[in-house]
C-alpha cells in the first residue's frame, strides 16, 4: 500500500510543477471582452457543412464565450477565395478579432503549397491591419495527399 502512495506522489510532483509553471506565464494578448465582435473566415468546416446552422463551431464558440461571431464560412472555399472575400468583410464591419481557418480545399485541389502560403500570409496581414488579435488554423499538407491531389 505504501508503494502505491509513493508512486502517486512521484507522479503528482511533476504535474504540480508543470501547473505552477503555467501560472507564471504572462499572457501574450489581452483577453477579448465577453461582448467582442469576431469574424470567423473559412471554408465548409467554419460554415458547418453537414450540421444544422446552430451546430457550426462559430455558433458554439459564441455561446461559450458570449462573443458576437459572424460566420463567414463558405463551402468549398480556398485561400484565394477567402483572400478575395476578406477586404469587403472587414470594410463592412468592425471586429475585435479575426479567426481564419482555411486551406484544406487548396490541398484537395492540388493548389501549389507556395501559393497557399502566400494567400495565408496576405490573409493574416489584412486581418492584422484591421485588428491585432488574429488566430489562424489550417491543415498541414501531407506529401502523399498533395501528390495524390495534384495528380488528379
Amino acid at each position: 500500500m505504501k508503494r502505491r502512495h509513493l508512486l502517486h506522489l512521484l507522479a503528482g510532483v511533476p504535474a504540480a510543477a508543470l501547473l505552477a509553471a503555467c501560472s507564471k506565464r504572462k499572457p501574450s494578448a489581452a483577453a477579448l471582452k465577453s461582448d467582442a465582435r469576431v469574424l470567423a473566415l473559412g471554408d465548409s468546416l467554419t460554415f458547418g457543412y453537414g450540421a444544422p446552422p446552430e451546430a457550426a463551431w462559430p455558433v458554439k464558440l459564441g455561446e461559450l464565450t458570449g462573443w458576437q461571431i459572424e460566420n463567414a464560412g463558405l463551402n468549398g472555399d480556398t485561400s484565394a477565395g477567402a483572400l478575395e472575400r476578406l477586404a469587403p468583410l472587414l470594410a463592412a464591419g468592425s471586429y475585435d478579432a479575426v479567426l481564419i481557418g482555411i486551406g484544406g480545399n487548396d490541398m484537395l485541389r492540388g493548389v501549389p503549397p507556395a501559393a497557399t502560403r502566400e494567400n495565408l500570409a496576405a490573409l493574416v496581414s489584412q486581418a492584422r491591419a484591421h485588428t491585432h488579435p488574429t488566430w489562424r488554423c489550417w491543415p498541414r499538407p501531407r506529401p502523399t495527399r498533395c501528390a495524390r491531389s495534384s495528380a488528379r
